[in-house]
């Protein structure tokens, strides 16, 4: 809701916390790693070709999660005018991880499978 001007999105984090939140998103980075290539961690910055549990995509990448300098400039930019101390709980993208597909087409096949 926040980009076309409407109330916020009901959807939220339920700690406010910034450093739980990022430990949290630590967790989540992990376990969503293993599952897209079983193994050891990913480093930031790594992607692997030919994901097996996406087989449209040409590989997988992962960025890591977003510092903690990330996480609060997009929190007070985006959300602190609106929510002040509650700011935090409007991130939504601290664990990332993308993947790469060779056209539209595998995209959209690729966005089939998810559902």
């Amino acid at each position: 809701g926040f980009l076309r001007g409407l109330e916020p999105d009901l959807l939220r984090q339920k700690d406010g916390e910034l450093g739980q939140l990022l430990a949290t998103a630590g967790v989540v980075q992990r376990v969503v790693e293993d599952i897209v290539v079983p193994g050891p961690a990913w480093s930031v910055g790594a992607h692997h070709n030919n994901p097996v549990t996406m087989p449209a995509a040409l590989y997988a990448y992962s960025p890591g999660t977003k510092t903690r300098e990330e996480a609060e400039i997009k929190a007070n930019i985006r959300f602190c005018a609106a929510f002040g101390s509650a700011r935090f709980q409007y991130l939504m993208d601290l664990a990332r991880l993308g993947f790469v597909f060779p056209s539209c087409e595998m995209l959209m096949k690729g966005l089939e499978r998810i559902k």
